[in-house]
């Protein structure tokens, strides 16, 4: 709301993503992309798994959100997650590929951090 006018009516993704003009874009720091991961979920973005998890293979919740997720590409030198549902049920996977395709918008400038950051953690290790 600005000067008691409604700017934009909408859900939180498309007001992140999609702002109607540029109060509602200072509004919720559309820029911030650590925010825009918030609002996404692993099965936003999941793509169809057929064979039965390995041993070795981090499973995550299909609720759980993105920033959450990038933590395991980042620290645990992965390309896959699987995603399971509230049953235990596997429901999907989100490769890395996937991942960083879900935000072709935002990739020039967060594949550059992502690849800075995996970088320095590789370096650490």
């Amino acid at each position: 709301m600005d000067k008691g006018k409604i700017q934009q009516f909408d859900t939180a993704y498309n007001i992140l993503f999609h702002p109607a003009n540029e109060f509602v874009s200072r509004l919720v720091s559309s820029e911030d992309i650590l925010q825009k991961l918030k609002v996404i979920h692993a099965d936003d973005v999941m793509i169809p798994f057929d064979l039965e998890p390995n041993k070795g293979d981090i499973i995550v919740k299909e609720n759980e959100d993105l920033k959450h997720l990038l933590t395991y590409f980042l620290t645990k030198n992965i390309d896959c997650l699987i995603v399971e549902n509230d049953n235990h049920d596997i429901v999907g996977k989100i490769t890395l590929q996937k991942y960083m395709l879900t935000f072709k918008k935002v990739t020039i400038k967060f594949y550059s951090h992502f690849l800075y950051l995996k970088l320095i953690l590789s370096s650490w290790l």
